[in-house]
């Protein structure tokens, strides 16, 4: 991607300058023969002839100007002062001052010249940072409301020299050299910021100049390895040589082609260890701190442009759960469509990954046949369906044969108690079956049976026979006083309910087969139903679907004009986009074609309605990159950011309101964030804001918990195991459903009252309900309802890490690992990417005999060196968690399954950078005092998440920012996602 900087007007080109601006020039290529440099010319005045960039202006006021990064030049007048671009011969000013203002991350090396005739006269240049220009200044986009004040860097101006300027980023620091010796460090969030400037200001008091010239200084012709040669020679090559290479690094031969990833990946690792201070190791010393910047600053620069070259734009398309959402959306429907689809691919941690969602034969069969039944739903049946309303008991549901093997009969109320847990026959309401498509709602009257205590009840739906498939309904709590258990589900022709008790005696019949016993015999617990209540289609007949597709369009004397008015209007919103006549015309061709061929209007409009829903404007978000003015206008505040993003690094409005919704809604943008993006306002940062929170607030947010929390804490893998039932007898599916919903609850929590990042650390509080509360050994919580609980000072409880789901999903089911666990923990709540396993090492196995501990045989491990420089990153975190078993009980010792063997559980640990730790509770502390790099890592997921797309090293100083901002804002998650909002990589294609 080309430097903002060489977008710049170039007021007067080098090659056609006069001889004193000429000469200027050259002067430049010699001021440092140690690196040579190539002047490009941006800005050039020669006063002697009167040949001027600003003689367009023609101004006598003007005193001072700003060129901004887009090439803008803007004045600021007084009546008193002369202006420069006068025609004279020679230039006279009292108080002269001539303001530049530059982008941070561009303006890397800048020099100038002012060649003063006649010495002795008092001059000074000024550098400082410039904030932001009108009023982007108030936007509030990163979250500051004024310009800083800054201490200023300055040196004096010399007679007939040229002045250098340099500027180095280090995330929100920068570091300014004026003529080599000047420096000053300026560390304050907006200057990471691709908004942030810098303002150059050049004074004069009664001086006389008869040129100047502004140049952008670049570096020679040298290749980037061969600057970076010198400082690889000097402090690398003693371990990383063709020889020795220690950790199978090699810098001599390492290839320099940054076109294939791996090699980009491996030059981002030196990066990164020799900017975290890893390397070179401690007992080789400390490196010279302006080599080591310089360093630094060049591959720096050099990674970033290979990255963003590297960088492919991928046309996304909708995942099985942003189909099925933006179709019900569209059509104001209620369907379950990821069944028809086939399982989507991951990448990055992410299933909405562009990279990820390709496009196949089978989809493509997939989506025509799922387009199908969208429509039989929104066009409905032509005759009101079949409807129930059914008020009684269990005995008229249930198949006479049921009764002595499966249900207790209680002849007093006519109620029926159910006993056995089992997935069995004996619990399904076998003579109700459901006589079309459409909503039920379902009341069971129920209490708990033979118990002082509240029995659960688990309720499924669907078809009758074990190969069906069924949906859980959820698990209810029920008193001996008994409660109403109501849901609502849509179900099929023939699908049926299956209430039954959980957590009971499983296998009911062998109780009555032992000693031939009457059902009567059993004293355990059960569920008592005394009544049932089913009613339903619940749905509206004609369904509102269809007007809302028509209006008030009558099908039987519908024509092809009448087509044109529902294709545009459903177009508009099935692209997400304004479409264009033609595209709509070329829809009601079809309609036209096949209504003139004997089809009706349905039938043809549904032709049309197919596919567009299988087209690719539909499927895929499209995210074209804007120039200039995106729609019917722009707001002069966003003119003025588009300012410091090129239209070239920009998508539209419309993009922008899918990108946005996709990533809090999971689904298509809705009729009031159309309406602003068809206004062309939503890139006001301010609107974004309030469109942001408005959405966040919306009860379409869940998705954030179902499917990012989901993705991000792996819950979706929550089945991959299955705990051992001889180690772990007492896991059952309800904790496992408890584990899932603790998680999400608590990460709706956060989002909900902007709790800190911090939360997700550690939290002196819980979301759980008495399962979860006995499977933690915490007292007091009764229910099945979850419910908010402090935890003691001295808990292990609170944050994500010590959560029995994440745990779980951590272990195999019957051993834990700290390096896959330690893996997690750096991948998922740390933001630190380990590199993987070097080829030909062999794993760390278990020892099944119990003689001796993982951790012990890791020790052994870690005593190869190519091992241990990853290792002492992945263990401590694995460490810290070894006091939770496989199902996220809290232990002290290790289970061996067949052994005798209970070894002591060791959760002490040294963290990479030396800190100590002797548990968990210790090492949630040492979190805590990185919260910078925990919200780096959460920012780049929802980044990751947002974009589709994997971030790389020019994303870097970005998250930085946003980092930056969550701090300014005391890291609470809901800001945060307002601050990933806000990034420019949210508006980059």
């Amino acid at each position: 991607m080309p430097s903002r900087l060489s977008h710049l007007v170039v007021w007067a080109l080098v090659c056609s300058l006069t001889p004193s601006s000429t000469r200027a020039s050259s002067e430049t290529r010699a001021a440092d023969e140690n690196e040579p440099i190539v002047a490009k010319t941006i800005f050039a005045e020669d006063f002697a002839i009167g040949t001027a960039a600003l003689q367009p202006w023609r101004s006598k006021t003007l005193s001072q100007w700003t060129v901004t990064p887009d090439g803008v030049l803007l004045g600021h007048h007084d009546t008193q002062r002369n202006g420069i671009g006068l025609r004279s011969p020679q230039l006279v000013l009292r108080d002269f001052k001539a303001s530049f203002r530059f982008q941070i991350n561009e303006a890397r090396g800048v020099q100038f010249k002012l060649n003063a005739t006649s010495g002795g006269h008092i001059g000074r240049i000024i550098i400082q940072p410039g904030g932001f220009f009108f009023q982007a200044n108030r936007n509030r986009q990163l979250g500051i409301s004024t310009v800083p004040q800054f201490e200023k860097c300055e040196t004096k101006i010399s007679r007939d020299q040229w002045h250098r300027c340099d500027l180095e980023v280090h995330g929100d620091q920068i570091i300014v050299t004026l003529n080599g010796d000047v420096t000053r460090t300026y560390r304050y969030q907006p200057l990471a910021n691709d908004m942030g400037t810098f303002e150059l200001a050049i004074m004069g008091h009664s001086s006389q100049f008869d040129d100047l010239l502004i140049v952008e200084r670049q570096r020679s012709q040298k290749s980037w390895p061969e600057r970076l040669k010198p400082f690889l020679r000097d402090n690398c090559l003693d371990c990383h040589d063709g020889i020795s290479r220690e950790g199978n690094l090699d810098l001599e031969t390492l290839s320099t082609d940054l076109d294939d990833s791996e090699v980009l990946r491996r030059w981002v690792l030196v990066f990164d260890r020799i900017d975290h201070g890893e390397m070179p190791p401690e007992d080789y010393g400390e490196l010279e701190p302006k080599s080591k910047a310089h360093f630094l600053t060049s591959l720096q620069s050099t990674l970033d442009v290979a990255h963003r070259n590297h960088r492919e734009v991928v046309l996304r398309r909708l995942n099985r759960l942003e189909y099925e959402n933006t179709v019900n959306d569209l059509f104001g429907i209620d369907l379950r469509l990821q069944q028809h689809l086939p399982e989507d691919a991951s990448k990055h941690g992410f299933d909405n990954n562009g990279e990820a969602l390709g496009l196949s034969a089978e989809l493509i069969e997939a989506y025509l046949s799922t387009a199908d039944v969208v429509l039989d739903r929104v066009f409905g049946s032509k005759r009101p369906p079949k409807r129930i309303s059914l008020k009684t008991s269990v005995r008229d549901l249930v198949h006479d044969n049921m009764y002595s093997r499966w249900f207790k009969l209680l002849q007093t109320d006519g109620g029926t108690v159910i006993y056995s847990s089992e997935a069995n026959a004996g619990s399904q309401f076998s003579n109700f079956a459901a006589p079309a498509t459409g909503t039920y709602r379902v009341r069971l009257h129920a209490r708990s049976f033979q118990s002082d205590h509240p029995v659960i009840m688990q309720v499924q739906t669907g078809t009758l026979t074990r190969s069906g498939r069924k949906r859980f309904m959820g698990f209810f709590s029920v008193p001996p006083e008994g409660r109403i258990v109501e849901f609502t589900d849509r179900m099929s022709p023939g699908e049926s309910v299956f209430p039954r008790p959980f957590g009971t005696i499983k296998n009911i019949a062998g109780f009555l087969q032992k000693g031939k016993r009457k059902i009567e015999e059993y004293t355990g617990p059960g569920i008592h139903i005394s009544k049932v209540e089913i009613e339903g289609p619940i749905d509206a007949w004609p369904p509102e679907s269809r007007s809302r597709l028509l209006g008030e369009i009558d099908l039987q004397n519908a024509t092809a004009v009448d087509a044109e008015v529902v294709l545009e209007r459903f177009l508009k919103r099935a692209f997400r986009r304004p479409v264009e006549p033609s595209e709509v015309m070329a829809y009601c061709d079809q309609v036209d074609a096949l209504m003139k061929r004997g089809r009706s209007f349905e039938n043809a409009l549904r032709w049309s309605l197919r596919a567009a829903l299988c087209s690719a404007e539909f499927l895929f978000l499209e995210e074209p990159v804007i120039s200039g003015v995106n729609g019917s206008r722009e707001s002069a505040l966003t003119t003025h950011v588009n300012r410091f993003m090129p239209a070239s690094e920009t998508i539209s409005d419309h993009a922008l309101a899918n990108r946005l919704s996709y990533y809090l809604w999971s689904s298509m943008p809705d009729e009031a964030l159309m309406r602003i993006a068809d206004q062309g306002e939503l890139r006001d940062p301010e609107v974004l804001r309030e469109q942001t929170e408005r959405m966040l607030s919306d009860e379409r947010a869940q998705a954030l918990k179902l499917n990012f929390a989901h993705q991000w804490l792996d819950l979706r893998d929550i089945d991959a195991t299955s705990p051992d039932t001889k180690l772990y007898p007492d896991f059952d599916e309800h904790l496992k459903w408890s584990m899932v919903q603790e998680s999400e609850l608590f990460f709706e929590h956060i989002l909900e009252n902007n709790l800190s990042v911090a939360s997700f650390v550690d939290s002196d509080w819980l979301i759980i309900n008495e399962r979860l509360a006995r499977h933690y050994e915490i007292d007091g919580v009764r229910g099945d309802a979850f419910q908010r609980v402090s935890l003691p000072d001295d808990s292990v409880r609170g944050g994500l890490m010590t959560q029995a789901s994440i745990l779980k999903v951590t272990a195999n089911g019957a051993n834990t690992s700290p390096v896959i666990r330690g893996v997690w923990m750096l991948e998922n709540l740390m933001g630190i990417h380990p590199p993987p396993p070097p080829p030909g090492i062999p794993a760390v196995v278990p020892d099944v005999t119990g003689a001796q501990t993982l951790r012990q045989l890791l020790d052994a491990h870690r005593s190869d060196s190519s091992c241990n420089s990853c290792h002492k990153q992945i263990d401590p975190p694995g460490f810290a968690l070894e006091s939770f078993d496989a199902v996220g009980g809290f232990r002290q010792t290790y289970r061996f399954q067949g052994s005798r063997n209970e070894l002591p559980v060791d959760a002490t640990g040294i963290t990479a950078d030396g800190s100590t730790f002797k548990d968990v509770r210790d090492y949630k502390q040492i979190l805590l005092g990185q919260l910078d790099m925990i919200t780096s890592g959460l920012a780049e997921k929802l980044l990751t998440y947002a974009t589709g797309r994997q971030l790389g090293f020019s994303d870097r100083k970005h998250v930085d920012a946003v980092v930056n901002a969550a701090r300014n804002t005391d890291y609470g998650f809901r800001d945060l996602i307002h601050h990933t909002v806000q990034s420019p990589v949210f508006r980059m294609p």
